[in-house]
């Protein structure tokens, strides 16, 4: 069977007609979260069986109960009053003899006054078949098509084929009414060997009573027979009971596994979260230190690069003052400063403290020194040219300085900026790793506030109440084991008192029955081994394709139909506890793709495999290879994946690891991703991009 073309209207998220084609391979479908993504896995649900998973309240609701809120918001905003709205899913598909379906399931409501919508009960179910070589075509409707779809697509193998990573847990269980046991009776049509082998217990009952009112000819042959009779009938009644309560503890272990997985896997996750949130906190204080550090060095270095601003290009005018001064000093055209108040000292002291001299009023030496007390001029000016000098001298010697300072001020910024931009990307590349391992329904915010503490003690106590029901069922099962032995000997001692039962022809109807109901339950059990062996082969072949990339211990894979279980050993048989999430996953989908292989061997046919957000926990490269493996594991697979790529950020799109292996791997032939469009929340709608066909 294979899916040729889906198209929408009004469904849900998604406005007016919205088309889907896909090839005999691989189909990738991303979107961000609240894109249509679960929407379009609904509309093959809907369309097949009448029913869509509700998200506000959890649960699988048919039309009747969906009502007009089946129906897109903004479709029923535009419609007039007294105007029918249509909502319609129509998907095209082919047999493997070439013959062509069209299946179209459709629901009307009628806008009424004040908003009220009048909403039938039930949605209408058409199918058209085209016959490969004469084209001739049939048309069914309702209950007729109906019936026809549970044939193509049986409803207790949707799950399997139908595929979401959410109901991992409730398809792995094997107890008695999960819906693996479904899966396997419509798969094999084991149920056939089932009612044989009631109808034989039933017949084998008929003839035992028979022969035990047939009263013997020795009456203490006739007491030990009914003696054992009874003891061998409590026996079996006990058994069964202790059958019940090992099936009981089964449920119960499987809802306690699936709420410490699912613990564990969330404290996991958090722990991992917590450790690079640490380590983002890390880089974020040294890229704060070094930012510190840079700013600091800036500001020492403002003087300086101020400075440099200023002076810049005075040296050449300082050297070239410098040089005439340097010039007239040595041809001594440039006195030295005679200070006014070195000359009035000077007289004060009648002295002359240049030569030493004495100078007395009135005389010669006296006059000079006097003299001098006219030349302010002079002073003023030479002063100003030496000291013209000496700042010239001062600033070129600074500006060498500030040139080697300013080299050494940007050679240590270019290392804090280097230092920075490196900090920079390991931050990114760790908020990526973040983005990864958070949950998608929580904030880094709210992330930051998780209590890990609070955590682990709801973890360890889902551990324990998981650890009590492992006891349980291990006590059940030596019990079990325990009363069928006395079953069997009590049996054997039954078998012999009929071997000297006078009653011949009773005792010969007996032993008919005993020998048809043991052959029917041989043959039922010999069935059901091999169907079991042969998923267990198939769920092998897969998991080692699936991870033989995979550094990680990985083992083989365990189908434990007496406990109920699907698990990895090693290669001594020993359990292996604590695989990785990503051969977690590959266990899950390896198993899914054996019970569908072994269903098409019984079927002749391929179901196509529709995957809902299967490995949104892995990413990467896990997350390729897995991609990967189920496109060659199934013979067509529509995979539906939550977007990781930041939409905003081209550098992201680009780099974007999925978006590669669409337009990379040639056996992708169609691609689609989902956006949501529309300003006002009654606007909002799924909007489909084509990335490749």
């Amino acid at each position: 069977m294979k899916i040729k073309s889906l198209e929408l209207e009004n469904f849900l998220s998604y406005y007016d007609k919205n088309h889907f084609r896909f090839g005999e391979g691989p189909t990738i479908i991303i979107g961000q979260n609240r894109t249509g993504k679960s929407k379009l896995f609904d509309a093959i649900n809907w369309i097949l069986y009448d029913k869509a998973y509700h998200t506000d309240i959890e649960k699988w609701l048919e039309t009747r109960d969906w009502k007009d809120d089946l129906v897109n918001n903004y479709a029923k905003s535009l419609a007039r009053e007294g105007e029918w709205v249509k909502t319609s899913v129509s998907m095209g598909f082919e047999d493997e003899e070439g013959a062509k379906y069209l299946l179209t399931r459709e629901y009307k409501i009628k806008n009424k006054a004040n908003g009220s919508w009048e909403v039938p009960r039930n949605s209408t179910l058409s199918l058209r078949k085209t016959e490969p070589i004469t084209n001739d075509a049939t048309s069914s409707w309702d209950n007729e098509a109906h019936n026809q779809i549970k044939l193509l697509f049986p409803q207790n193998l949707s799950k399997y084929f139908l595929f979401q990573g959410e109901n991992i847990s409730q398809i792995m269980s094997l107890n008695n009414k999960s819906d693996f046991i479904n899966a396997l009776t419509d798969l094999s049509r084991i149920e056939i060997f089932d009612k044989a082998k009631n109808y034989a217990d039933k017949v084998f009952k008929t003839l035992k009573k028979e022969f035990e009112v047939k009263e013997d000819s020795s009456d203490q042959l006739q007491d030990k027979k009914m003696a054992l009779s009874a003891a061998i009938d409590s026996l079996k009644s006990d058994l069964e009971h202790e059958k019940d309560e090992f099936e009981n503890f089964v449920k119960e272990r499987d809802t306690a596994k699936e709420v410490f997985s699912k613990k564990n896997d969330e404290l996991k996750k958090y722990e991992e979260c917590a450790r690079i949130i640490n380590e983002i906190q890390q880089l974020e204080t040294q890229k704060s230190s070094k930012i510190d550090l840079r700013a600091q060095l800036i500001d020492s270095q403002k003087r300086n690069i101020f400075d440099q601003w200023m002076y810049a290009g005075t040296d050449k005018i300082l050297k070239g003052f410098q040089d005439i001064y340097n010039k007239n000093k040595i041809e001594k055209k440039i006195p030295e400063p005679l200070r006014q108040e070195f000359v009035k000292e000077m007289l004060r002291l009648h002295k002359c403290l240049v030569c030493g001299h004495d100078a007395e009023e009135d005389t010669t030496f006296y006059e000079h020194i006097k003299s001098h007390l006219n030349e302010k001029a002079l002073d003023s000016e030479t002063e100003l040219i030496n000291k013209l000098s000496f700042v010239s001298e001062n600033t070129i010697e600074r500006n060498s300085q500030i040139s080697a300072e300013i080299f050494k001020f940007f050679s240590r910024k270019e290392e804090y900026d280097t230092l920075i931009k490196a900090l920079d990307q390991k931050i990114k590349a760790k908020e990526l790793e973040l983005k990864e391992s958070k949950p998608a329904d929580i904030s880094e915010d709210e992330l930051k506030q998780r209590n890990f503490a609070q955590l682990q003690v709801d973890r360890d106590v889902a551990k324990g109440d998981l650890d009590r029901f492992e006891e349980r069922i291990k006590g059940s099962r030596e019990k079990i084991g325990y009363i069928t032995g006395l079953l069997t000997e009590q049996q054997k001692d039954y078998d012999s008192l009929v071997e000297n039962s006078s009653n011949l022809k009773e005792k010969e109807r007996f032993k008919l029955g005993e020998k048809i109901q043991d052959t029917v339950t041989k043959f039922y059990n010999s069935f059901l081994t091999k169907l079991i062996t042969d998923i267990e082969s198939n769920a092998n072949e897969c998991f080692r394709h699936m991870t033989e990339k995979n550094p990680a211990l990985s083992g083989r894979v365990k189908v434990d139909y007496e406990l109920k279980e699907v698990y990895t050993v090693d290669e001594s048989g020993k359990r292996l506890v604590n695989i990785n999430q990503a051969n977690k996953v590959s266990l899950q989908i390896a198993f899914v793709a054996a019970v569908l292989a072994v269903s098409n061997q019984f079927w002749n046919t391929y179901f196509p495999f529709v995957a809902d957000a299967p490995i949104s926990a892995l990413g990467g490269n896990n997350k390729v290879n897995t991609i990967t493996t189920m496109m060659d594991i199934f013979k067509q697979s529509i995979i539906i994946l939550k977007d990781d790529a930041d939409t905003t950020d081209n550098t992201s799109v680009r780099n974007d690891v999925v978006r590669a292996l669409i337009y990379s791997n040639k056996s992708v032939q169609y691609a689609y991703e989902l956006k949501t469009i529309g300003e006002k929340l009654i606007e909002q709608r799924t909007k489909v991009e084509i990335l490749k066909q």
